[in-house]
Order: structure tokens, then sequence, then C-alpha cells
């Protein structure tokens, strides 16, 4: 079929893009619209969906890893954080990802029981080394035994694989460098997965890059600055600030020292979706 008359630069997505589904939010990728119009669905909303409700879970969740679907199993699976205590990494599964399973693994004790939804790829390990983030399911790796691929460790990030998401062992690899926050995903057109990670750069926090094309060998991601607060932000920063101690409409700072104030970039997280 012959390519829409596009500028040169759409004609080079629409090339990339053909066979995947579309993301239609612009007219991007489409050439002509005829009697048709874009209609845009509000989400509804539901409301929490999983709550801590379980002795082991402490009184809050934290969220380090989005829910993926497993098309082998038909389920969601979804990694997240508790503990009464102690920090845990906890499970859960479900088939339409509103009501949700948290099984009992009888991997990890706590509060002097393995009868938990607890997780680890280490039982030796104790916060923040036992950390688990950025979990992703990776389909197309022809190894079964590494579908499942995230980071171990709250501070760097030690590269982790499991079969089933369940069971997880650390690759033989150097580690990524990064300070407390990070993401991860698979770009399925380049077959790139690539890392955002945290250090410090020009105005406090900022976001670094480091990718792989086998999940063991990364890039230096200090060779890789990708996003950094600027002297505008800080300005911005300040403002805000000074707005909500001088308005009486407005909740005051708790801690109101202008010396110290500081704007600077806390994460980034990045995903390829649908073209």
């Amino acid at each position: 079929a012959k390519l829409p008359d596009f500028n040169s630069a759409s004609v080079r997505t629409v090339k990339l893009s053909m066979g995947r589904k579309q993301l239609f939010l612009d007219n991007d990728a489409v050439a002509r619209l005829e009697n048709v119009k874009r209609q845009l669905h509000p989400p509804q909303k539901y409301g929490p969906v999983i709550r801590p409700d379980r002795p082991w879970e402490g009184g809050g969740l934290e969220i380090r890893s989005g829910p993926a679907w497993s098309r082998e199993e038909k389920i969601w699976k979804l990694w997240y954080l508790g503990g009464d205590g102690e920090s845990l990494i906890l499970y859960a599964t479900s088939e339409d990802g509103l009501h949700w399973s948290k099984p009992l693994l009888n991997r990890v004790m706590a509060g002097g029981s393995k009868q938990n939804n607890a997780i680890t790829a280490d039982p030796s390990l104790k916060w923040p080394e036992n950390a688990m983030l950025n979990i992703i399911y990776d389909p197309d790796d022809p190894d079964p035994q590494r579908r499942y691929k995230g980071f171990l460790g709250a501070f760097g990030r030690k590269p982790i694989v499991s079969a089933e998401g369940v069971d997880w062992h650390r690759l033989n690899v150097p580690n990524i460098e990064s300070s407390d926050e990070s993401h991860l995903f698979r770009d399925p057109v380049s077959r790139l997965y690539v890392a955002t990670v945290k250090h410090g750069g020009p105005y406090g926090r900022s976001v670094y890059l480091s990718v792989s094309k086998d999940f063991e060998r990364w890039t230096d991601p200090r060779d890789c600055l990708i996003f950094h607060a600027d002297k505008r932000d800080q300005e911005l920063g300040a403002a805000r600030v000074r707005m909500h101690v001088e308005s009486q409409d407005l909740r005051k700072p708790t801690i109101n020292q202008p010396e110290e104030y500081q704007t600077d970039i806390y994460n980034l997280p990045v995903f390829s979706y649908e073209g």
C-alpha cells in the first residue's frame, strides 16, 4: 500500500507502527477523516481495589511496580510494598483488576509465620536491600525462566528474573547505580530494556538513562543525563512556597526556610504504549 503523503518524520512513524495497535490521541498517524469523530470516554472511578487487610501488611501499601497481565495465565499480577514493623514485598493476583487475591506463599517469615503473600529474591536480606522494584512482564524472552524482570535493592539496582513472578533469582551481573528512585520498561520496537534512574545533577535530583539489549549488560547511567530542573524551576518553586505562606486560604508549609528552597526531579516513569 502507498503511504500517505506526510512529511518525512510522519512517514517514518507510519512505517514503524504498521501492524501494531495505535493510540489515537491525535491525528499524527491519520491521513484523512471522513464521517467519523473522535470520542474520548471518561474513566470510571472505583476507589481503592486493594487494601492493607492482612495483619502482616501494616497500615499502608506502596506501589513500585505496575500491574502486569500474564497472557499465558490470563491474570493480572501485582507486586507491592507493605509490612507491620518490617518492610515486605507482597504479591497479589486478579482476573479483572478490581478483585485481588493474596495467596499464601510460604516464602518469607513475618510475624512468626510464613503464612503470607510475601516474596523475596534473597531471604537473608532486610530493608532496603530486599526491595524489589520496577517489575515488568517480558513475554518475548525465549527463556521461560526470565519472563519476569525487575530490580533488587532500594539503592543501586541489581537485575533479577523470574519464571512466574514469585520465585526470583539475581543475575550475576554488575549493578545499575541509582539512588532511591527508578523506572524500567522494555521497548518492543528497539528491543531495548530502558531504565530511568536518579542521581544528582545541575539542580539537585535528576534523571539519567541506562539501556540494555540483554538485561545483563547496561550502559553507565552517569554518562547520560536526560532530564533535570533549571534556574526557572527554582524561581517558580520558590514563588509557589511564598504563595502558600502569604495566602490565607492555602495550607502553610510545616517548615519555611527560604534559603533551602530547591526544585528538583524526584522520578521520571516512562513506558512505550501502542505506537
